[in-house]
């Protein structure tokens, strides 16, 4: 329940598990999972770090990159790919449920991913089948992005 208290948890089982995704920062929302006694926690999960758009090279043939986007709410969309598109997103029992609609297959298909890996810059997540290895997508250097401003100078100002 995210009520915005403060908990005192011990997280040493998650590190020792590999359950610690993402780090810990002051100021981060975090998902935890504990014990039943909710003393200690089994997953920890930094939403934050979460949150963002996530690519890889497109796997037909690698010219391009796909990915998805997990935003805040439970929004999650697809980023430059044709055949699946991406619906919401939610962690359940420790793992991320996603839930998307495969072009022409006309049904929506919820699938359980084991998040693997999750730090600033990479995420990984596995089912049954599969590993995906994503990087976070850096900005674009569109229009406006590469303008360069010159410090102020006191002419700048004078009457």
């Amino acid at each position: 329940i995210d009520s915005g208290d403060t908990l005192s948890i011990n997280i040493a089982d998650a590190r020792e598990a590999d359950k610690l995704l993402g780090s810990i920062t002051t100021g981060d929302r975090m998902i935890v999972l504990t014990n039943t006694e909710k003393t200690r926690a089994e997953v920890v999960i930094n939403q934050n770090m979460l949150l963002g758009d996530w690519v890889m090279p497109d796997p037909i043939d690698g010219s391009a990159e796909i990915g998805i986007s997990i935003k805040e709410g439970g929004i999650a969309e697809s980023i430059d790919q044709s055949v699946i598109s991406y619906r919401t997103w939610r962690i359940v029992d420790g793992q991320i449920e996603i839930v998307s609609i495969r072009d022409g297959g006309g049904q929506e298909e919820e699938t359980n991913y084991y998040i693997t890996k999750l730090t600033n810059d990479s995420l990984t997540y596995k089912n049954e089948e599969d590993t995906f290895e994503y990087s976070r997508q850096k900005p674009n250097s569109g229009y406006g992005r590469d303008i360069k401003l010159e410090d102020s100078s006191y002419d700048d100002f004078a009457i």
